[in-house]
């Protein structure tokens, strides 16, 4: 503690004059010293005048005051005619300090420095985020809204107004749907969904029918409407799956499926069923169908799997008929984990596994076990996990010693997730553990962590849980 002016002034004639190493030692003093004014005064001076990178230290000495003028100091160098490493500097030192800052942040937002603004609202939503609790007035953040020129520090803005919550955000943002830039726009759109501002549903209604609007932007407005007003949604969709633009009838095309509407699936079938649809319309279709549940779809989409020569629309058909949930899919999907050469059986598996029937049980098996297949055993695994009976777990502690680490680690979780009792899994888990002679955990040659001690730690995780002796 430094008690005596004399004492003070040594601390800064060695600041003004010592060695590179005198003067970093009497910038810590004076941290030491906060709130003293004596403190903050030189060390404001020293970053005014020096021009060494000492300054930087000084700039993050200043942290440890709260006061206005340190606050103010900080703040007036982040501005873009400062080296990039002041500006980063003086942000970290203002984070360092208290909510003292907040009241000076939300001044700094008026000011026309857009690197200030940007830096001030991240600062304010790191003090939302650090708990605090005061008031912030939104109009400046409704200003930049509506008058900056930056995209991103209006979507900064537009971001930090939607966290607060606040209703005087709703108008700036629908004026935002107006905006040239259709990146504004889509940001308006977006936020005005997290606001759940059902006043913009109107001019929404208007836009998405203008043509001239880019078809990425009405997509986007669609997806807003949809989801602010929900019940009444169903025939605007429905219209809009004659739309020119693909990327509109797509958004369409995706409301309808997430509408859990039945009456949806005809016109979704209609699109699926037209051979001189877009095929990226008619994958997205497949998709909407899965998504609805209704089984009168069933024979589309085992026509659309079967008879599809892409084979992203074959990939997207066999998900979907694991999302309908209709037990008819479990045969054919069965039938279709034979195949060797193709992306196919995968999917089949991860299909297999959302139907849960036990009909699966021994092919599954049968995939885990074949040793000269690579994929899809993860999936397998996952698959049988959910599927316990004696032969399942048999099959998945005969996979602990398979060479792949990866198939090794699904198996562990798979048996961790059976609901078998794990005090019958011990002996194995414990005989392939000391199998594995893994010691290293880097390997220098690869630059990385030994992947094979995942694998240990996934069984000493498990072993750690059955409270057994043996473990």
């Amino acid at each position: 503690m430094i008690d005596t002016q004399l004492e003070f002034e040594e601390i800064a004639k060695k600041l003004e004059a010592g060695n590179e190493q005198e003067r970093l030692q009497a910038m810590e003093n004076l941290s030491r010293l906060a709130p003293d004014p004596r403190a903050i005064t030189l060390l404001i001076n020293f970053i005014e005048t020096d021009t060494s990178e000492l300054r930087l230290d000084a700039i993050t000495a200043l942290s440890f005051f709260d006061s206005p003028k340190a606050i103010q100091t900080l703040l007036g160098l982040i501005k873009p005619t400062e080296p990039r490493q002041v500006i980063w500097n003086s942000g970290q030192a203002l984070s360092e300090i208290g909510d003292e800052k907040v009241p000076f942040l939300l001044e700094a937002l008026k000011e026309p420095i857009e690197l200030t603004q940007h830096w001030a609202i991240d600062l304010i939503r790191e003090a939302i985020r650090d708990g605090y609790t005061g008031n912030i007035p939104t109009q400046p953040l409704i200003n930049i809204v509506s008058s900056s020129s930056s995209l991103n520090l209006k979507q900064f803005a537009m971001d930090l107004l939607v966290s607060l919550g606040d209703k005087q955000a709703v108008e700036p943002l629908i004026k935002s749907l107006y905006d040239p830039d259709p990146d504004v726009q889509i940001f308006a759109a977006v936020f005005l969904k997290f606001l759940g501002a059902s006043s913009a549903i109107l001019p929404l209604s208007q836009l998405v029918n203008d043509k001239s609007i880019e078809g990425r932007v009405r997509a986007v407005f669609l997806h807003v409407m949809a989801r602010l007003n929900p019940e009444q949604i169903f025939e605007v969709l429905v219209k809009f799956l004659d739309d020119p633009d693909i990327e509109v009838k797509g958004s369409a095309v995706e409301e309808l499926g997430e509408s859990k509407n039945l009456k949806a699936t005809q016109p979704l079938l209609k699109l699926l069923n037209d051979s001189n649809e877009a095929e990226e319309i008619r994958k997205e279709a497949i998709e909407a169908l899965g998504k609805l549940g209704d089984k009168l779809a069933f024979e589309s989409l085992l026509k659309a799997w079967k008879d599809e020569s892409e084979i992203s629309v074959q990939l997207t058909a066999v998900e979907a008929l694991g999302n309908l949930g209709d037990k008819r899919a479990v045969e054919p999907l069965i039938e279709a984990l034979k195949e060797k050469n193709s992306f196919v059986p995968e999917f089949a598996v991860i299909a297999l596994d959302k139907l849960g029937d036990k009909r699966a049980v021994e092919p599954l098996i049968e995939v885990l076990l074949d040793q000269s297949r690579v994929t899809p055993k993860q999936a397998a695994a996952v698959a049988l996990g959910k599927l316990a009976s004696p032969e399942v777990i048999e099959a998945l502690v005969k996979t602990l010693k398979a060479e792949n680490w990866q198939l090794r680690k699904t198996v562990i979780k798979a048996l961790d997730e059976s609901g078998t009792d794990k005090s019958l899994l011990v002996a194995p888990l414990l005989e392939a553990f000391y199998a594995s002679k893994t010691t290293e955990i880097w390997l220098p040659e690869r630059r990385g962590l030994n992947q094979e001690c995942l694998v240990h730690i996934a069984t000493i995780e498990f072993l750690g849980e059955t409270n057994d002796s043996r473990a």
